[in-house]
């Protein structure tokens, strides 16, 4: 998840017009957390998830979801357990 949620708050406060400040508002948490997610330094709680999805859309929250689903099904396929991080 490190390797994909980066990219996806990156491209999307961006398409917003939004600084990392205006975005960690928008998600409830500092702007140093935020900048922590944007740069796959830590995961989000599911509720900021929630947040950011909501931000997003439908068609972009599916997108996001599909992908994870898809790395998900990888991982389940796979012996490497070490593919969770």
């Amino acid at each position: 998840l490190k390797l994909i949620l980066p990219r996806y708050f990156k491209a999307a406060r961006k398409r917003f017009g939004l600084t990392q400040n205006s975005m960690s508002e928008i998600l409830h948490i500092s702007p140093r957390s935020y900048s922590e997610l944007e740069h796959g330094n830590n995961l989000c709680s599911t509720c900021v998830f929630l947040f950011f999805l909501k931000r997003c859309g439908l068609d972009t929250s599916m997108q996001i979801l599909q992908e994870i689903f898809d790395v998900l099904d990888k991982i389940e396929n796979s012996d490497d357990s070490g593919l969770i991080d």
